[in-house]
């Protein structure tokens, strides 16, 4: 088993075993034995049989690295199947799934005005070509980038005071 390879290795009778009590559960355990090589052991398999568990490693490889690791290989960056209003990349970005209904940042007080802060997900936040930009309007239609963003390498933020009150928006973008 090695980067973008498929092993298969049936665990249906362990795991039976286990649930019925006839085999302590011991677990699978698998690990790095080599820089290039993995070492597998379950106990009482019997592993001559059809496979039914799917093990499947991958390079990290930013926004279609994540999502293939998720299940949804060539989901599109632009993408909201779970409909809550946030596109596959900034879920990406925000470390959120992009299967999941996820919920919108809120204000936080901050001295004399509020905080918006994005926190950036631990894929992403590794990823070089993945940048964050936070944007401002005042009717939705006419944006432009927000003036006094602070951002980390953990997260992006706007103080927001009463007197510059608007509409904020994150971008995620990869290149």
């Amino acid at each position: 088993m090695g980067i973008d390879t498929e092993c298969r290795l049936d665990v249906s009778d362990v795991v039976r075993d286990w649930q019925s009590g006839s085999l302590s559960n011991e677990g699978l355990m698998l690990r790095a034995g080599t820089d290039d090589s993995w070492w597998m052991h379950m106990p009482g398999g019997n592993l001559g049989r059809e496979p039914r568990l799917v093990i499947v490693t991958a390079a990290p490889g930013g926004f279609a690295g994540y999502v293939a690791g998720l299940g949804l290989p060539g989901l599109a960056a632009d993408s909201d199947d779970d409909r809550d209003g946030i596109p596959a990349l900034v879920e990406y970005g925000l470390g959120l799934h992009p299967a999941v209904f996820d919920g919108h940042p809120g204000l936080l007080p901050d001295g004399g005005g509020y905080r918006l802060e994005w926190t950036k997900g631990e894929a992403a936040k590794g990823d070089p070509g993945i940048g964050y930009r936070v944007d401002w309007s005042t009717d939705l239609l006419d944006w432009e980038e927000a003036a006094g963003v602070e951002e980390t390498s953990d997260a992006i933020g706007v103080t927001v005071l009463p007197s510059g009150a608007g509409f904020y928006r994150l971008t995620v973008t990869e290149g």
